[in-house]
């Protein structure tokens, strides 16, 4: 169980995939990308709120998921927290609020579509990231990014879920499988 102590506000969930066909294909683009064939498997990141809160581009918008251990139960995930110095307390809640403003603004399935596309449309993402609105990476790089302008090393809306788990950039603070919460 994943301790909600260790999960702080402005941490990072990086989500193995679910096997869904987005996941899937996430994944595949993720490996073609030369990211690892484990990170790759990772297909969602969510933005700790601290606890068991998390706030999540999931479909059809961004939402607060007060209580991951019901929506993510049995996923297995990352906690992670970039490796900045001064990523203190108010920093991490800057971030997070500026994630939060974003609550309920529609999903960016459009600016996925350059999954079911072609790669070429991987170069092309941004222009439809801008038009289309937020899916869970950008949301998270484009917050983090914020106040770290270049710490991701490419733009916001060309980040993908594994990006987050770049050693030379985020610590794992925990890791395993997400189990139900018993009341």
């Amino acid at each position: 169980m994943i301790n909600p102590d260790a999960a702080k506000i402005g941490y990072f969930l990086v989500y193995k995939t679910d096997n869904s066909w987005i996941g899937k294909i996430i994944a595949k683009e993720q490996a073609q990308e030369k990211h690892s064939e484990a990170d790759s498997q990772f297909t969602h990141v969510g933005l700790s709120l601290g606890g068991f809160n998390s706030l999540d581009a999931l479909m059809p918008s961004i939402v607060l998921v007060d209580d991951i251990t019901k929506k993510f139960a049995g996923r297995y995930v990352k906690l992670v927290r970039p490796k900045i110095e001064d990523y203190d307390c108010t920093k991490r809640k800057n971030i997070a609020i500026d994630a939060l403003k974003k609550t309920n603004k529609d999903y960016g399935f459009f600016s996925l579509l350059w999954f079911k596309i072609n790669t070429f449309m991987w170069k092309k993402r941004n222009a439809l990231a801008k038009i289309g609105g937020y899916f869970c990476s950008y949301l998270c790089a484009d917050s983090l990014m914020k106040y770290y302008p270049n710490f991701m090393g490419r733009p916001a809306e060309n980040c993908m879920p594994a990006d987050f788990l770049d050693t030379t950039k985020f610590d794992v603070i925990w890791e395993g499988i997400i189990d139900a919460k018993t009341e």
